[in-house]
């Protein structure tokens, strides 16, 4: 349950910090987003998600009936959004937002809460003299040796670094993202290693072809953006402003050349993966053989 939770919610981040650009911008400005540019957004999230049905968008689809735990994740960041830091605050605040929401549909926003009062306290004893730096995988991995070996009969508390990481992401207001979105050392077993899968070396090349299928502007937005430029020069703010271009505007461009990006990796990855297995992908294999 806890895999797959973990894949719906990265599924909902990595599309949210994509589109968000202009939700960004607009509360790192304004310190919050009009309801009707909200709605725009989540309808926009929405729409990605059911291009890819599945389970796991299923249940995203679910939880987007109320984001409200999301929009107020994003507003508690402010500024920190659009600042030097951004593109790590922003997943940590999205996935703040993504948890609460997930608590507020499954009813367990109490009983977590009162959890994570006793969590809180017993992570302060481990750390001791050092409490004021909890939020590390090395904390973490110690408060989890700790519960299993001193509470060991108490089921309400958690037992693994990533469920501990869960109750810091979602309640621990010290935490932020140079910690939390640092956990490469936390078992994802959902996501292939590329040991496992060398042709995943491919995945730069396919960025490569793909961005190269985009016309100027957009792919510039897009390399700039993530700082894909050699050297990185400028911010997203600096390049906008340098250049004399609306920051929305930017973000509206954007936001449809990642989407025309989407689109081209996932039919080379489809490709890919009937090389490897000689399996056609789901959709394809759908279209020919409805009746199986």
């Amino acid at each position: 349950m806890t895999v797959e939770w973990r894949r719906t919610r990265e599924l909902m981040r990595a599309r949210i910090v994509a589109l968000g650009g202009e939700i960004f911008a607009d509360i790192a400005d304004h310190g919050t987003v009009t309801d009707a540019a909200w709605t725009g957004f989540i309808e926009r999230v929405a729409k990605q998600l059911m291009q890819r049905p599945g389970p796991a968008s299923d249940c995203a689809l679910s939880l987007l009936g109320d984001s409200r735990p999301l929009r107020q994740a994003l507003e508690a960041s402010g500024a920190r959004l659009m600042g030097e830091d951004a593109p790590a605050f922003r997943v940590v605040a999205v996935r703040r937002g993504l948890t609460r929401m997930r608590n507020a549909a499954i009813g367990g926003s109490e009983h977590r809460a009162k959890t994570w009062g006793r969590l809180d306290q017993i992570s302060r004893s481990v750390a001791g003299p050092d409490a004021t730096n909890r939020c590390t995988i090395a904390h973490f991995r110690l408060l989890a040796e700790h519960l299993r070996e001193h509470h060991a009969s108490d089921r309400n508390l958690p037992r693994t670094i990533i469920t501990i990481e869960e109750y810091f992401a979602e309640f621990c207001a010290d935490c932020g993202p140079s910690a939390l979105d640092s956990d490469a050392e936390v078992e994802r077993p959902f996501l292939p290693v590329e040991a496992d899968l060398p042709e995943l070396a491919r995945s730069g090349r396919f960025l490569e072809e793909c961005l190269s299928q985009l016309e100027d502007e957009p792919g510039t937005f897009v390399r700039v953006h993530f700082k894909m430029t050699d050297p990185v020069e400028f911010s997203t703010s600096g390049y906008c402003q340098r250049q004399n271009i609306d920051r929305r505007r930017f973000y509206r461009v954007l936001e449809d050349a990642l989407s025309a990006l989407s689109t081209c990796l996932t039919t080379k990855a489809e490709g890919l993966f009937e090389h490897l297995t000689g399996f056609q992908s789901g959709s394809e294999q759908w279209s020919r053989n409805p009746g199986n």
